[in-house]
């Protein structure tokens, strides 16, 4: 449930069952014989991929006739396609490596979809320049909480008249792994100038 809530709670999510494993701190068997009794109890499901491909999961919500109430029955939801769960798993994973609880919790839903339209999106303009969605996702997967924070500085910094707070917070985003990069450089050639010289050798 808390991959699911992360992913801001898609139909179906792909996470591989080592990072199940390493959340609920047990062992493959201990893993697989819970998996199979949450199965068994109509509260999950899940199809396997080929190769080394992560499972995907569908959580199946309680529903009134549990408690004695009459329940219309729904739909069952469309399967996601191969690219809609390649691109939920590329999310999830780009989310997993911010700690969220450091974020401000007025700024989370406002970054996770700024998050997921960047990885959605064929293409996002940064810049004033479209750039395609394999470019943007290679960029998104150097962030970290603290390349996180600066964007979110950045944005703070900018003029309140922003006329699109979200496309300004994606570019932003785009630009904070290199921005930090080249913070942490000039620190190092301050503080250890004698190994940067060195180095340049």
């Amino acid at each position: 449930m808390m991959t699911s809530n992360k992913a801001m709670w898609p139909a179906e999510f792909a996470v591989s069952s080592a990072v199940l494993q390493n959340r609920a701190r047990c062992s493959k068997n201990t893993f697989y014989i819970a998996r199979n009794q949450l199965v068994n109890l109509q509260r999950i499901s899940f199809r396997e991929q080929e190769g080394r491909r992560p499972t995907i999961y569908h959580i199946i919500p309680f529903v009134p006739e549990l408690l004695g109430q009459e329940c219309t029955p729904q739909p069952r939801a469309t399967p996601a396609s191969e690219e809609e769960i390649a691109l939920q798993s590329k999310y999830t994973l780009i989310c997993e490596q911010i700690d969220w609880n450091e974020i401000e919790k007025p700024w989370r839903h406002t970054l996770k979809d700024a998050l997921r339209r960047m990885v959605r999106n064929q293409s996002t303009q940064i810049r004033g320049e479209r750039l395609p969605r394999t470019q943007v996702i290679s960029q998104l997967k150097r962030l970290d909480t603290d390349a996180v924070k600066l964007a979110l500085d950045r944005l703070n910094a900018a003029d309140k008249d922003i006329a699109n707070p979200v496309a300004y917070l994606m570019t932003c985003l785009y630009n904070a792994p290199d921005e930090l990069d080249a913070m942490l450089g000039i620190e190092c050639e301050r503080d250890l100038p004698h190994l940067t010289q060195r180095y340049r050798r």
